[in-house]
């Protein structure tokens, strides 16, 4: 079930997934008709139980991640650098944002290493249905890159989302990676909150003293990770 608040708060269905899974924004609004203001604060969410998360921080200032409950916020002031905090009672603002509450998880192991751009069509294979499925991936990546979108660097609002990720704050792994992959996959949420050309949208966290988190553009999954499914 989707509730869906593309075009404000209210809530729409969609019973081809199992799960409910509330949408706040969309990408071409952001990247199209420059839709960048607050839609919804954390602090309204949060804290929650099992709550996992994705978007952008409003004005495009910075990518949010939530994971079990826990608010991961990498911020940028258009100065080309990113501050990363950590916590459960922020008050940041998202123009994009999909949130589900998972109960409980099945885990199962990746079997072959897949790059991110082939992740898509592996999830279909597990998940079994077209709705809206949050997702995880637990494991060592050595092979990761990521971005941060930084709003005052990014391009007019009629370029693509490809246009804005190049434009944002750019990372990679160097060495291996203790890190989390959290994502919702969907065949229905094209140009929503996947990109037209994919059915996922995934953010990572990157495990350590100083916790980062931002919006996975490439890189290889390995096998022996830990994939979570809802069950």
């Amino acid at each position: 079930m989707l509730a869906a608040a593309c075009a404000g708060n209210s809530p729409a269905q969609a019973p081809s997934s199992p799960l409910e899974v509330q949408v706040w924004g969309s990408l071409p609004g952001m990247h199209k008709r420059g839709e960048i203001d607050a839609l919804v604060t954390l602090d309204t969410l949060l804290p929650a139980e099992n709550a996992f998360a994705l978007g952008a921080r409003a004005g495009l200032l910075g990518e949010i991640t939530v994971a079990d409950g826990t608010a991961y916020v990498a911020r940028t002031e258009g100065t080309r650098e990113v501050s990363n905090t950590k916590g459960r009672d922020l008050d940041d603002g998202a123009c994009l944002l999909v949130w589900a509450v998972v109960p409980r998880w099945q885990v199962q192991t990746i079997d072959r290493a897949v790059p991110i751009a082939e992740l898509g069509e592996y999830l279909a294979e597990k998940i079994g249905h077209d709705g809206p499925t949050p997702f995880r991936i637990v494991g060592l990546f050595k092979e990761l890159d990521w971005h941060v979108v930084d709003g005052p660097t990014a391009p007019g609002i009629e370029a693509s989302c490809e246009a804005h990720s190049a434009a944002g704050i750019r990372f990679q792994a160097e060495g291996l990676l203790n890190a989390q992959l959290v994502g919702f996959w969907s065949t229905e949420h094209k140009a929503i909150f996947t990109r037209h050309d994919s059915l996922h949208h995934t953010h990572v966290i990157v495990s350590g003293a100083e916790p980062r988190t931002g919006h996975v553009d490439g890189g290889v999954i390995p096998a022996g990770c830990a994939l979570l499914l809802p069950e």
